[in-house]
């Protein structure tokens, strides 16, 4: 978090008390700063989205409501079906693959996982068959994620 402090527990006697404050120490906040530059949305849709991300405003909240959502949608049989769909796309890339053809062989494992996960969570609107987002996409995980800062 630019400009913010980052505390790290490592006591189990503060954690109960941590979980009291939820909102003062939330990691949604966090969620919702970082997807700005992740997901490469329009300032408007980000002011949007930050609407309320702490949750000092009441239950009501794009993100978190968002995030349960993900969570929930995540489990179980859906985590099953999101991991055979990146399974089947990166055997579809892998597939294309030309025997003695020359690749950057990190660049290509990080190209082939990146469009199998986001196809898979996706479908056909996957906005990272876009090449320019899904390098910013790599570019943004090379960053210290600490901070958010590159």
């Amino acid at each position: 978090m630019p400009g913010g402090r980052m505390y790290i527990v490592n006591s189990p006697d503060y954690i109960s008390t941590i979980q009291k404050v939820p909102r003062v120490l939330s990691f949604w906040f966090i969620e919702a700063s970082l997807t700005k530059n992740l997901g490469g949305i329009s300032k408007h849709a980000n002011d949007i989205l930050m609407e309320n991300a702490r949750g000092d405003k009441g239950n009501n909240s794009l993100v978190v409501d968002g995030m349960k959502a993900t969570h929930a949608a995540m489990a179980g049989d859906h985590l099953n079906h999101l991991t055979l769909n990146a399974i089947q796309r990166a055997r579809h890339e892998v597939s294309a693959y030309k025997t003695g053809q020359e690749v950057e062989l990190w660049d290509w494992v990080q190209h082939v996982f990146s469009l199998a996960v986001s196809s898979s969570v996706y479908g056909p609107q996957n906005p990272y068959e876009d090449e320019r987002l899904e390098r910013g996409l790599s570019y943004v995980h090379q960053c210290n994620m600490n901070t958010g800062l590159c």
